[in-house]
């Protein structure tokens, strides 16, 4: 299930401030600043949870894509590695596809149970069974799988079927990706005397040495058996995040973006969130669940003092 949770304050109070050199009970009324250059105040933005189901490409969720590729993938990865390396995977001109493949044809040669996975998904996918009828003429699976295993040790037809089988792992290992994931965030409420504060003494876009700034910041987690990488954007913003990765039972920093007056207006208003992500490693030995989630958790860091009228 989708959920974001605007948690951004609706009033000064719960704005946390970073600073020790000042004493709120001693300022005056009027338009006053609070802190100074050294200042920080944050302040939570939205909180975005993506759980299992919705990493997907296209009908298959990442459960599904990865219960495939554990049958293309042999139990001993190129390297001897924990993990399979997805970004090299789907690389055009990288070598480690073809030493996974070669590593599957060795383990179907030596494991019955390896070689029962791959005829078994072959059997099951009309469209991978049909690759093979001019080699297989067998219309009963018992006999498919028995006539797959006596071919497969033949030198002449155990070639064919290996490029056949090749080219369906190959196919496959080298397309697994998951599509862009977007959130939208609708109406922040913030007051917009709060937005005002927040905003009055921004440096401009070029300002050398800035001291009254916007960041956009945070952290990540996930428990899903993968690491991924991403770098949001918010549309009708300029804010473009620098790309940041994140690995299975982990909590990663989140780099901070500079944004402006314009930008923070729109966000506040109505913003949509895109999560490119682009699939890094994946761990065999880890299992997918419903339960797992990435949560991505966003905060506002205003540096420099805040002009408030009271």
């Amino acid at each position: 299930m989708k959920k974001i949770f605007t948690l951004l304050c609706v009033a000064l109070a719960a704005v946390s401030c970073i600073d020790d050199d000042y004493d709120l009970g001693k300022v005056e009324t009027g338009n006053i600043t609070i802190g100074g250059d050294q200042t920080a105040f944050e302040m939570p933005l939205a909180q975005i949870v993506i759980g299992m189901t919705e990493l997907r490409n296209g009908s298959s969720d990442v459960k599904a894509i990865f219960e495939e590729a554990d049958i293309w993938l042999p139990s001993t990865l190129p390297g001897g590695t924990a993990y399979a390396d997805i970004r090299r995977l789907t690389s055009a001109s990288d070598s480690y596809l073809d030493q996974t493949v070669d590593l599957l044809f060795d383990e179907m040669a030596a494991s019955q149970a390896k070689m029962d996975e791959v005829t078994d998904l072959i059997w099951r996918t009309p469209e991978y069974r049909n690759r093979f009828s001019e080699v297989i003429s067998a219309d009963e699976e018992a006999l498919f799988k028995a006539l797959f295993r006596e071919y497969f040790s033949d030198e002449e037809t155990g070639k064919v079927l290996r490029d056949l089988s090749g080219e369906l792992a190959r196919d496959y290992l080298s397309g697994i990706r998951v599509e862009t994931v977007n959130y939208r965030i609708e109406g922040i409420d913030l007051g917009s005397d709060v937005v005002d504060m927040l905003v009055d003494n921004l440096d401009p876009e070029g300002t050398a040495d800035p001291r009254n700034t916007l960041q956009i910041y945070g952290s990540v987690t996930s428990a899903l058996p993968l690491s991924l990488q991403t770098s949001p954007t918010f549309t009708g913003t300029a804010i473009r995040m620098e790309p940041f990765a994140v690995g299975p039972d982990e909590q990663n920093v989140v780099p901070e973006t500079r944004l402006y007056e314009q930008d923070l207006r729109q966000v506040i208003d109505d913003v949509e969130i895109v999560l490119p992500l682009e699939l890094l490693r994946y761990y065999p030995d880890q299992s997918f669940d419903e339960q797992q989630q990435l949560v991505l958790k966003l905060h506002l860091r205003k540096r420099g003092g805040l002009s408030i009228d009271l």
